[in-house]
């Protein structure tokens, strides 16, 4: 797996304003100190970008200086706060062999829309990508459908070698979250790091690490966790529907990790066809121990001592 940030560059970004007045969250209204040279079918940055309460809307219509956006705001925005007009909405990501390769369209990764809330830029993960691949991201504007070419993109070779266990679209897609940007690419990967800190801790005893990161059955239980994690955030315990209960999930991948930890299944590579590799330190030793050979260390205390 490969992953990078692709951050939003400033050619992208045609037009700048702030608030006129305080709004609340659930608003489609947004009205600006000046807004000459906003555009309909544009999209606005509402706050600062890169915090993370900042919001990416389609500008719908202008009247005034009264903007119109396709969807509610989820966050309060407030006097003087900084407008942006960004010229495209979405990043595609695109990959090749060598620099004599044609590009390819990442499909199970993009378009993507852009990532204002993270300081970073867009996050892309190919779950199939090599070290040796080329990476590029173009800006798509998916309402006028208008695309920036790739021979204008720059080209980002050597790209991080990702210790993930599963991308977070896989989380999306198993959550039904495919298209609710509500829930953010950060939130869902600070969640599977916490995931994949208590599977590394359960299994280090027992795997030499790293651990492999082709295994479905793993993979799995990461994104069971992830995903049980993140309903528990979302729906609470009061949940009607079955298939959003969190606890259950949850409960139900930690049971296959624990039997993975005790040795009841054993972690397969599928890629390489073998099992994984145990850890070395897969017992504890401790005194007395099953040696016949008298080599421990003196005993330094007893029961019964006083202290």
């Amino acid at each position: 797996m490969r992953q990078f940030y692709a951050p939003t560059e400033d050619i992208v970004k045609s037009a700048r304003s702030w608030l006129a007045s305080d709004h609340s969250a659930g608003v489609t209204t947004i009205t600006l100190e000046n807004s000459a040279q906003f555009e309909a079918g544009k999209s606005v940055c509402l706050g600062k970008e890169g915090d993370e309460t900042s919001e990416l809307r389609r500008i719908v219509s202008i009247s005034g200086n009264i903007i119109t956006v396709d969807s509610e705001t989820v966050f309060p925005h407030y006097v003087d706060a900084i407008i942006s007009q960004f010229d495209y909405n979405q990043r595609k990501l695109y990959k090749r062999a060598d620099a004599e390769s044609a590009w390819s369209h990442v499909t199970d990764e993009s378009p993507k829309t852009i990532a204002v809330d993270s300081p970073l830029g867009t996050l892309f993960e190919d779950a199939d990508g090599t070290a040796t691949e080329q990476y590029c991201c173009t800006y798509y504007n998916s309402f006028l459908m208008t695309e920036t070419s790739t021979d204008d993109a720059s080209v980002v070779g050597s790209t991080t070698s990702s210790t993930n266990l599963c991308s977070i679209q896989q989380i999306r897609v198993s959550a039904g979250w495919e298209d609710n940007f509500y829930i953010s690419d950060s939130r869902i990967d600070e969640i599977r790091q916490d995931t994949q800190g208590e599977i590394w801790a359960a299994l280090r005893k027992r795997y030499s690490f790293p651990i492999t990161k082709n295994s479905s059955f793993l993979r799995r239980i990461v994104i069971d966790m992830a995903v049980g994690l993140l309903f528990i955030d979302e729906y609470g315990m009061d949940v009607q529907n079955v298939a959003k209960d969190g606890y259950k999930r949850l409960e139900d991948a930690r049971v296959r990790l624990m039997k993975l930890a005790e040795g009841e299944y054993t972690l397969y590579d599928e890629s390489e066809e073998e099992d994984q590799t145990l850890s070395t330190r897969d017992t504890v030793d401790f005194y007395p121990d099953d040696s016949t050979e008298d080599e421990d260390d003196e005993r330094v205390f007893s029961m019964g001592m006083r202290f």
